[in-house]
């Protein structure tokens, strides 16, 4: 009888762990979220130049009592005509607009509904 002799079998040689290298791909920067331009609004309201910008039918705001309304869809309801409103877009209308209802009830209550917001001090 032969004697079977048991083969070793390789033990595995401790290898070292491979430590991550740094990539060459720079990592993402997150993108800054964007900053509202100062000449829309500022912490306490509407600026004029914003107010200017908008001097048009397409697009007119106005400046009445110190606050800024947006008069477009109004222009074509106004009861006085339209060129009315149309001469008060882009400019600070308070005088036109007192001078024009001195003594009528609350014309700018109608305006409420077209307010944007207080204009910028």
């Amino acid at each position: 009888m032969q004697s079977v002799t048991p083969k070793a079998s390789p033990i595995p040689t401790p290898s070292a762990t491979p430590s991550p290298t740094p990539s060459a791909t720079p990592s993402p920067t997150p993108t800054p979220s964007p900053t509202p331009s100062p000449e829309v609004t500022t912490q306490s309201g509407y600026t004029m130049a914003k107010v200017k910008e908008n001097n048009s039918s397409a697009s007119c705001w106005s400046v009445i009592s110190g606050n800024v309304y947006d008069l477009t869809k109004w222009i074509n309801q106004h009861p006085g005509g339209a060129s009315a409103i149309q001469s008060l877009c882009g400019v600070d209308g308070t005088a036109s607009f007192l001078a024009q209802h001195r003594g009528a009830g609350s014309p700018q209550q109608r305006l409420t509904g077209y307010l944007l917001g207080p204009l910028a001090k």
